[in-house]
């Protein structure tokens, strides 16, 4: 669909029934190019009276990737902006969105931007390409620009999954053909130390890094986007605490260079590596270079509140990131949907909470806490657990107790030390208190499911359609009147291996109950999940080819598993591998079966 949108306005330029479009049609270096949207098409998502912006990512000459945003102009029945286009740019994504609602318009406008000759841009088909179509566009790059080495990287990204009996001859075929060429381009380096790492090669990937931040310093954009691959594989494959040393002496030097330009998300999952003085450095340096992105003052307030250093700026810097969350700055560095930004909020109110209760500002932290719980559709892991922090501090024991019941309702099974401790305060004995214990935990609704029920503040899961590896054909709607337990999973991921007993658990529990239990995975062959399942045990029902769901389900990284009530909206979401998670998922279960 979005190749074919894309195929039209290249075609046959404006047609005014399309929501958004562009002239000229096949736009050249230093054109200026006329972007359009139409609030007034049929499927326009805007009015004319919304502020609309447009999200712009730019593909350059040497395939590096930069973000823009600008706010469209009103005319009397559409929206322009005119978009000068440099020398080095090869290809142009476009997404449209407002800050008042977290509505964006699909599909993205794409356009490609061409040499005077009628040739598309170096690395303008680099974006283009997808497991369906990666061959074509790979051929017709190579074709235009023999010398592009770059390509291969995305080439061989698809090549492992689409002919995974076929992926290490045609590697190793192809790296030769790039090391017997005499460039030293950045996108050659890149590529050979994607190869290496694929096939393990860990000594001659990190000497073709070292290369590489030669060149790069002090960029360093596609330097860490190589160590970020060493990183992943280590993760989630086979740790190897040698390489993991190495990544970490190289992510922290490249940290403290004082001259190093970060992008947004330029260290990636390698931030866990660095030291602490390191990570401060990096989030100040952020903050200083960027006037939007509210990311870096999340971390570092974090950060703070974990040393237990700096409470005042701390706060500061908590609220700084809750206002820019508020004007929607999240949208402008990668949250185009807003979803992102509806979930961090409650988080950073709760964040906020705790930073205020140890600045002894208990008014302060119990009006965060209550906004981190009311803005939480899917609720704030350890609010209400904050919450009786607070009334406890303040001796309410009572109002301590109800809000810890509230968090052991929620799967935080600690919370009944917790509630002991105010039984102990009210009436001073520890006598009976399993009896009260078990009255009070089957009492009728929790407080927060009847605030739920009274603010309509279930969040519908998003649909799916999925198919087996058996051949079973699953609906969210088929499922209505079951309850419904998600898990997002790879094979590649260690911690999801790690949680598959417990998850198993589960299974034999209800098996003769209304619950079905989905394993969904990004994985694409048949053959390689059979070949996994030799090895590993998973008895939830596995859907391959779910990385469409992953995206309807926000799910970045794994694992994640998914409550779902009988009326199809969600209940909890559980990140990353918990301890306890059969227990806490049973809670959801009970609750609604």
């Amino acid at each position: 669909m979005k190749k074919a949108l894309l195929a039209i306005i290249l075609m046959a330029g404006i047609v005014s029934a399309q929501v958004s479009y562009f002239t000229p049609e096949k736009p050249i270096a230093n054109d200026t190019i006329t972007i359009t949207y139409d609030p007034y098409a049929p499927h326009s998502r805007f009015s004319i009276n919304d502020e609309v912006y447009a999200l712009i990512t730019i593909i350059a000459g040497d395939g590096k990737s930069y973000h823009e945003h600008h706010n469209m102009t009103r005319g009397k029945s559409v929206f322009t902006h005119k978009y000068k286009v440099e020398n080095n740019i090869s290809y142009l994504s476009i997404y449209f969105i407002t800050l008042s609602n977290n509505s964006f318009q699909l599909p993205a406008l794409e356009i490609i931007i061409y040499t005077p000759d009628g040739i598309p841009c170096r690395n303008a088909m680099y974006p283009m390409m997808s497991s369906e179509n990666y061959l074509d566009y790979f051929r017709k790059e190579i074709s235009n620009y023999p010398d592009n080495f770059l390509i291969y990287r995305k080439k061989w990204f698809y090549d492992k999954h689409e002919k995974p009996d076929e992926f290490e001859s045609i590697l190793t075929r192809e790296m030769e053909i790039l090391k017997k060429n005499p460039s030293n381009s950045i996108g050659k380096l890149y590529s050979l130390a994607y190869g290496y790492n694929l096939l393990g090669d860990f000594d001659n990937a990190f000497s073709i890094i070292s290369e590489m931040m030669r060149i790069e310093y002090p960029e360093y954009k596609r330097t860490l986007e190589a160590l970020n691959s060493i990183y992943y594989k280590i993760s989630t494959e086979e740790k190897n605490e040698e390489v993991e040393n190495k990544l970490k002496k190289i992510a922290n030097q490249i940290a403290n260079t004082k001259e190093v330009k970060f992008t947004s998300s330029s260290l990636s999952s390698l931030y866990n590596l660095l030291s602490d003085s390191a990570k401060i450095t990096h989030c100040k340096r952020w903050i200083e270079t960027d006037q939007y992105a509210p990311e870096p003052y999340y971390s570092l307030a974090y950060l703070y509140n974990q040393l237990s250093i700096n409470p005042n700026e701390a706060e500061s810097l908590t609220r700084s990131y809750i206002d820019k969350l508020l004007k929607g700055h999240l949208r402008f560095t990668g949250d185009v949907s807003g979803k992102r930004t509806t979930r961090y909020l409650p988080v950073a109110y709760r964040l906020l909470a705790e930073i205020s209760l140890k600045l002894g500002k208990h008014a302060d932290a119990l009006m965060a806490v209550k906004a981190s719980q009311q803005l939480g559709l899917l609720r704030v892991e350890k609010a209400y657990d904050l919450e009786g922090e607070i009334w406890f501090e303040l001796k309410d024991y009572k109002s301590a107790r109800d809000a810890w019941l509230e968090a052991w309702k929620e799967g935080d099974l600690s919370a009944k030390e917790n509630i002991l401790a105010c039984y102990r305060k009210m009436w001073n004995s520890d006598a009976k208190f399993e009896e009260y214990f078990k009255k009070i935990t089957a009492s009728e609704k929790s407080i927060s499911d009847k605030k739920s029920e009274e603010k309509n503040k279930q969040e519908p899961a998003p649909p799916f359609e999925i198919t087996t590896l058996e051949g079973k054909k699953y609906s969210s709607e088929s499922l209505k009147g079951k309850v419904v337990v998600l898990n997002f999973w790879g094979m590649g991921c260690g911690p999801c291996r790690a949680e598959f007993p417990q998850l198993n658990n589960l299974v034999d529990e209800y098996k003769s109950k209304d619950v079905v239990f989905l394993g969904l995975t990004f994985d694409e062959d048949k053959n390689l999940l059979e070949k996994f399942f030799k090895k590993f045990t998973f008895n939830f029902e596995i859907a391959p080819n779910a990385g469409k769901i992953f995206t309807d389900y926000d799910v970045l990284a794994l694992p994640v598993s998914f409550v779902i009530d009988k009326k199809g909206n969600i209940l909890k979401r559980f990140g990353g591998a918990e301890p306890d998670i059969d227990k806490k998922i049973k809670i959801f279960i009970d609750r609604v079966l």
